[in-house]
């Protein structure tokens, strides 16, 4: 990971942390904030980022809307409109790293 680590705030939980840990090793990676959340980011734009405890990430409109689908994560909400290619993934959701992997892979090859 390039750049400085997300910080240790609030918005850092154990599954948010183990995300930035297994993505350390990527140079292409790097943390900075987000919508005054720590977050993960590759060729300038992010991907991935802790808010309120949970993991939000950017994905293809119809993996989110499949996702919500099944239960495994939530709209985000930017104010009172869902943000069509964010999702909101609960803390227990135990595929964090994966869907932080598969994030990553689709907003570097959308840049």
């Amino acid at each position: 990971m390039t750049s400085t680590t997300a910080s240790q705030g609030p918005e850092m939980d154990q599954g948010f942390r183990a995300v930035i840990d297994a993505l350390a090793g990527d140079g292409e990676v790097s943390a900075g904030r987000m919508l005054v959340s720590d977050g993960l980011k590759v060729n300038g734009k992010f991907f991935a980022f802790a808010k309120d405890g949970a993991m939000v990430v950017k994905l293809p409109k119809a993996r989110v809307a499949e996702l919500i689908a099944g239960g495994a994560a939530t709209p985000f909400l930017r104010g009172d409109k869902p943000m069509a290619e964010w999702a909101t993934v609960p803390p227990e959701n135990t595929d964090c790293v994966a869907l932080a992997r598969e994030a990553h892979a689709f907003v570097r090859g959308s840049g």
